[in-house]
């Protein structure tokens, strides 16, 4: 993911911890007005449970882009 909403900007990139058995979509948001980034969420899949999860950093995310994230994150992380 790499869009615009509002005056916020959000992208995604990946994260895979192979010794820790778990690869994420983690999404960061940038400020227009501030110019600060910040993770504000991820995706995760844990090998051990075979589930994703999502989680949140303090911060709200518009349902929009979070929907988005998941989707990408199912099509992004092959699941044995």
């Amino acid at each position: 993911m790499d869009k615009p909403h509002g005056y916020r900007h959000f992208k995604s990139f990946r994260v895979d911890d192979n010794v820790g058995g778990s690869s994420a979509l983690r999404l960061e948001r940038t400020c227009s007005h501030t110019g600060t980034t910040k993770t504000v969420a991820e995706v995760i899949f844990w090998d051990a449970s075979g589930q994703f999860f999502v989680e949140t950093f303090g911060e709200s995310v518009p349902l929009e882009v979070l929907e988005e994230l998941v989707v990408e994150a199912r099509q992004s992380i092959a699941v044995d």
